[in-house]
């Protein structure tokens, strides 16, 4: 019988964490172009920076979770994701909103390598349900973004909170499901440390 755990909520909220952001660069970018001076050009290398981070992740995230193992590297993305996304924020030049861009690709792209591999060891022949029911939170959480960037832009005339109040989510997720989950959750049956 499958069964939700602990652990299982966490890496679908983690996964959702992701998904939010993922999906948030294109609602704030015509606030970053007309608060910051931007063309078209450097406004929409806000995007590859973030494209050329999941590349990064692709090529050499594997050494990362072999080094550290997957509950670090996982909270190591989730943090970082964070990070990028303050740092984006309170980016006065397009140098570091780029950057930011940039690290929370880089970064927060070790979420997508880590939750499938751990879902799928987690239930075994039952993976398909997680991996399913993942998918469909974390696209739902993308959908909420450009909703939340209106929503706060409207009401408050500033979208940055849109990115600020969902960045403090890692506190959030650690304190009340992560900190009361077994690190051993993580470990690939076969390797601790290894991709799948």
């Amino acid at each position: 019988t499958f069964h939700r755990d602990r652990f299982t909520w966490l890496l679908y909220l983690v996964l959702a964490f992701y998904g939010y952001f993922i999906n948030i660069l294109g609602p704030i970018t015509p606030f970053l172009r007309s608060e910051l001076g931007l063309s078209y050009t450097v406004s929409s290398l806000h995007f590859a920076a973030f494209a050329v981070g999941m590349l990064g992740v692709g090529l050499f995230g594997h050494l990362l979770i072999r080094r550290v193992g997957r509950w670090h590297a996982l909270w190591i993305g989730v943090v970082g994701l964070s990070l990028g996304a303050l740092l984006l924020v309170t980016g006065k030049t397009p140098v570091i909103t780029i950057t930011a861009s940039f690290l929370m690709g880089l970064v927060g792209s070790l979420i997508i390598v880590i939750v499938p591999a751990a879902l799928s060891d987690l239930h075994g022949e039952l993976r398909a349900i997680p991996l399913s029911e993942s998918n469909v939170i974390s696209s739902l959480s993308a959908t909420i973004a450009p909703l939340m960037v209106g929503l706060f832009a409207r009401s408050t005339g500033d979208w940055r909170l849109a990115l600020a109040t969902i960045a403090m989510a890692p506190v959030l997720l650690y304190f009340g499901i992560g900190r009361g989950t077994s690190r051993t959750a993580l470990a690939n049956r076969e390797d601790p440390a290894r991709i799948r």
